[in-house]
This record gives C-alpha cells, structure tokens and sequence, in this order.
C-alpha cells in the first residue's frame, strides 16, 4: 500500500501508518481520527488565551496517551518492540 504524505505533515503520515498497518477498517479509522482530533485539539487550546488549567491537563494526559499511540506504531512498523 502506498502512501504520500509531506514531511512534517505528522497526521497524514501518523493516517499513513495506520493504514498500512490495520487496512481500512473501522479500527483504523478510528485510530488515525483520535490521534488527528487530539493533534487539532492541542493546536487549539495552545493557541487560546483563556484555556483553564483544568483543560491543559486534560490535553497533557490525552497528548500523552497519542504519543504511547505513536510509538507503538513506530515499534510495530520498524519491529523494535519493549519485552
């Protein structure tokens, strides 16, 4: 499967490996929208002037559980892996 995405673009080449790794199905839809929805979230609520502190550690823990995402993506695509 291929796949182009512009370098730096992280949500497309994040949609890119998600892709390849669990097809087309609704997993993978799903996982690809949760990661690009928390990457727009976090663009937002970092560019307010007014966000709370109570929704900066909201988008601290979700940006954390993305990033646990990622590198499990990145483990399963280069086969380096924890264990």
């Amino acid at each position: 499967m291929l796949c182009f995405a512009e370098r730096g673009d992280v949500k497309a080449i994040t949609r890119c490996v998600v892709q390849k790794l669990y097809g087309n199905g609704r997993f993978a839809d799903g996982l690809a929208m949760l990661i690009s929805s928390t990457w727009d979230y976090a663009q937002t609520l970092t560019h307010r002037p007014g966000t709370t502190r109570e929704e900066a550690l909201r988008l601290y823990l979700w940006t954390g559980l993305v990033i646990d995402e990622i590198a499990s993506l990145t483990e399963a695509m280069t086969g380096e892996g924890g264990s």
